[in-house]
């Protein structure tokens, strides 16, 4: 009995993200706000070993020919303020 599972590597995955953020600075500190939105899409996310890449992910349809879907590690939207202030 064989177990073998080979998984060849495909060039539709895609990934991209976008960033802006604002800042101002005071004579006793700073503030800054940013946000971030971005997304990681691909057909099998990679595990250590072929067996478990191909048995850990749920695809319907044609297993050999997945589909893209958002990666786990999509970042999704982020959204961040910081500040400090001085006191002498």
């Amino acid at each position: 009995m064989s177990n073998a599972t080979v998984i060849k590597n495909q060039d539709v995955g895609k990934s991209w993200n976008l960033a802006a953020s604002l800042s101002k600075t005071y004579r006793q500190g700073f503030f800054r706000t940013a946000y971030s939105y971005g997304e990681n899409k691909n057909t099998v996310d990679p595990g250590s070993i072929a067996y478990g890449s191909w048995t850990a992910n749920q695809i319907s349809g044609d297993p050999n020919n997945p589909g893209l879907g958002y990666s786990p590690t999509s970042p999704g939207h982020r959204f961040f303020v910081t500040g400090s202030y001085r006191l002498e």
